[in-house]
């Protein structure tokens, strides 16, 4: 099964440390890069948006039947490749689009924020000829589709927000005392060891597949290359991600929740954004999918309930008491039984 985070920065699984190199390992490599190759000349797409290129992944034709799905932090596109076919299925045009960093699609050469991306998005519907799309999306990538819908209303059939995008970023930070701040800020410092693993170098793209290989996983982890990029002669994964949401440790986490004014225009883009004030003339149909295990790291039920007590005939809100953040990984089986209801809406429209 491929690598997933449960939240940002949670990255202290034991599960890849100790892993040796050996020849079968390295054979499995060589297979899943020639799977890889295939499945991407098949299903990789790019377009030339307003601001930057976007990267993306799709499954199924065109259709105004089409899901826009916006992965979390340290992901791509391929996050939500173990659920297309089963949308594909039922009739949709599924679109998985590496965010600003990530995946295929690069680091923009300036400073570029969440309405930009809004722009590039649009674009990239324009491109398959789409006026309207569900738009979905998992943490970061759920207020990455706040922010379209802020900017593009008229552009969006319905709203799939899986624990984020519903609720102020880190908004229960505001509400705790100074202690409880503190620890808060504190899990944002990952140790040294752990951000070598995650965003050192490596000398050869097998390196980095090995480190990344989850021996108790699937066989093959094709999906594992989509991470991996080339820098000079070394090969690098997460490098520059956690200094591009301005969280690489507690000081800086702490200067973008107290003084988001100082940070980057992208930093600032979550950090700033209000999304009861952006959905108060919501109009048109929400899933909001909460993740509600305890300790829960991003409790949301206020807002979410706010929104559900203001617009009840859009707003089905859900809990996942089994889920700490990443529900579609968590809660697969679960996740998929209350998306494609919603999707399904859709159609007989």
């Amino acid at each position: 099964m491929r690598l997933y985070l449960t939240y940002l920065f949670l990255l202290l699984s034991n599960v890849l440390y100790g892993q040796k190199t050996d020849s079968v390992r390295y054979e499995q490599y060589k297979k899943d890069k020639l799977h890889y190759l295939e499945y991407e000349s098949k299903h990789r797409g790019f377009v030339k948006g307003k601001h930057t290129t976007l990267s993306y992944l799709h499954w199924g034709t065109k259709s105004e039947n089409t899901l826009i799905w916006l992965h979390g932090s340290l992901l791509d596109a391929y996050d939500f490749e173990p659920f297309a076919k089963d949308l594909v299925e039922i009739g949709y045009h599924v679109i998985s689009v590496d965010h600003y960093g990530h995946g295929k699609t690069g680091f923009p050469d300036r400073d570029l924020d969440f309405e930009d991306f809004a722009d590039d998005l649009s674009v990239l519907l324009d491109s398959f000829s789409v006026e309207k799309a569900v738009i979905g999306g998992f943490s970061r990538g759920a207020y990455l589709a706040t922010s379209f819908y802020n900017c593009y209303p008229n552009r969006v059939k319905g709203l799939v927000l899986e624990d984020g995008g519903s609720a102020k970023f880190y908004g229960h930070f505001y509400k705790q005392h100074r202690q409880e701040q503190e620890k808060i800020l504190s899990a944002f410092n990952v140790p040294e060891d752990t951000r070598e693993l995650y965003f050192g170098e490596r000398n050869t793209e097998f390196e980095q597949y090995d480190q990344l290989y989850d021996s108790s996983g699937s066989v093959s982890q094709f999906q594992l290359l989509a991470l991996i990029k080339n820098k000079g002669t070394q090969y690098v994964t997460y490098q520059g991600l956690d200094s591009y949401y301005q969280l690489k440790d507690s000081l800086q986490a702490a200067n973008a929740l107290h003084f988001p004014e100082s940070i980057s225009k992208y930093g600032r883009s979550i950090v700033l954004q209000e999304p009861l004030e952006i959905y108060q003339h919501l109009a048109v149909p929400l899933l909001i999918l909460e993740a509600t295990k305890q300790p829960d790291p991003f409790p949301q039920d206020e807002d979410n309930a706010m929104l559900k007590n203001r617009h009840p005939q859009w707003v089905t809100h859900l809990k996942f008491p089994n889920a700490s953040h990443n529900i579609h990984y968590e809660c697969s089986k679960e996740f998929m039984s209350a998306l494609l209801p919603f999707l399904s809406e859709f159609i007989k429209r």
